[in-house]
């Protein structure tokens, strides 16, 4: 179990250049960094005159908008794409109770993708259906996760499904 890699691995990894990370657009980031700054002169400016309230709560908006900007920045969640068609790859989790572990993998190396849905749903994340798949379902990847105590394994390998594969299980799913 522990030699199976995880989805954004086989993403990283894949041999045929057919995934690729997204640009990182730092625009929004910068463009807060920059209203903090103007925040600060702006209460810099503000005359002694004006109401006693608006000078700190300038200086408090730019060190928000500041630390917001930063945080950002540090905190970026990476994107791949699928170059075929240049769609973004969306990553999404299901939740099933852990004595359906067995019956899962079994229906997902099986491809009898239909029978999921009849697996009993939990909101504990003792089991994880792990899917990544692009807007128009061309490219779907599924693996199974568990929890053994303090941290998730793979289950199972990543599987690359068909597109009318990948229709039938985001439909029964979502």
């Amino acid at each position: 179990m522990e030699k199976n890699i995880t989805i954004e691995q086989y993403l990283d990894l894949s041999e045929n250049k057919i995934f690729f990370s997204g640009k990182k657009n730092y625009t929004n980031e910068i463009l807060l960094v920059f209203l903090a700054a103007a925040t600060i002169i702006t209460s810099s400016r503000v005359s002694e005159l004006a109401l006693e309230f608006i000078k700190p709560m300038l200086i408090t908006t730019s060190i928000i908008l500041f630390i917001t900007g930063i945080m950002l920045f540090i905190f970026k969640k990476k994107t791949y794409k699928y170059s075929s068609d240049n769609k973004s790859i969306k990553i999404k989790q299901f939740y099933f109770n852990i004595k359906e572990r067995d019956k899962l993998v079994n229906l997902l190396t099986k491809s009898d993708l239909s029978e999921i849905a009849n697996l009993e749903k939990s909101s504990q994340d003792a089991l994880i259906l792990k899917l990544a798949f692009t807007e128009n379902k061309s490219l779907c990847l599924a693996q199974v996760l568990v929890y053994i105590p303090y941290e998730y394994v793979n289950a199972t390998n990543v599987i690359k499904l068909t597109e009318n594969q990948a229709n039938t299980l985001l439909s029964k799913l979502v």
